[in-house]
């Protein structure tokens, strides 16, 4: 083998593993594409049913504070209506404990992790009050279900799931 019989060996397997790669690249981009469209539909499908939850962003307020914790007021920041698609317990790092969970969808379709890591009073059944931010879901999060199936099946799985729960169906 001469010195240009391995120089173009070499650019063979470069352009290889970079076709392999930008492969890789447009079914992540395609999926992701799948995916909004998805939560986008479940969403205005659920949006049709009567029964929903509230998701509720408090921020610190000084006097007027519907909310309190640990001794401190909040207020609403931000109410938006969501569906729950799952629940349990999750770590919000990978060193941190773990803490009630749950996976909502809200109506404009992002569909993220709720953690419970602060008590509310007054919060009723069926709110998720929080003053922390939402976390997005990402292909680490165990909601994609086991190695077998993928995430684009397993969402429409726990999107159906949900949409008949709600009676959006």
């Amino acid at each position: 083998m001469s010195l240009d019989d391995a120089v173009n060996a070499a650019k063979a397997r470069q352009d290889q593993q970079a076709r392999i790669d930008r492969g890789h690249q447009e079914r992540k981009e395609r999926e992701e594409t799948e995916i909004k469209a998805l939560l986008q539909e479940a969403a205005e499908r659920l949006s049709l049913a009567s029964r929903s939850e509230q998701f509720v962003k408090v921020a610190p307020a000084l006097l007027f504070g519907r909310y309190t914790s640990g001794g401190k007021r909040y207020g609403v920041a931000r109410r938006d209506r969501c569906w729950v698609l799952s629940t349990g317990e999750a770590r919000r790092a990978p060193s941190a404990e773990t803490v009630p969970s749950s996976v909502l969808l809200l109506e404009s379709g992002i569909m993220a992790r709720f953690y419970q890591e602060e008590d509310f009073h007054p919060q009723l059944e069926g709110e998720y009050v929080t003053s922390s931010s939402l976390v997005l879901l990402g292909d680490h999060d165990l909601f994609w279900g086991n190695l077998g199936t993928s995430r684009i099946d397993a969402l429409k799985r726990a999107l159906g799931t949900a949409i008949v729960a709600y009676g959006a169906a």
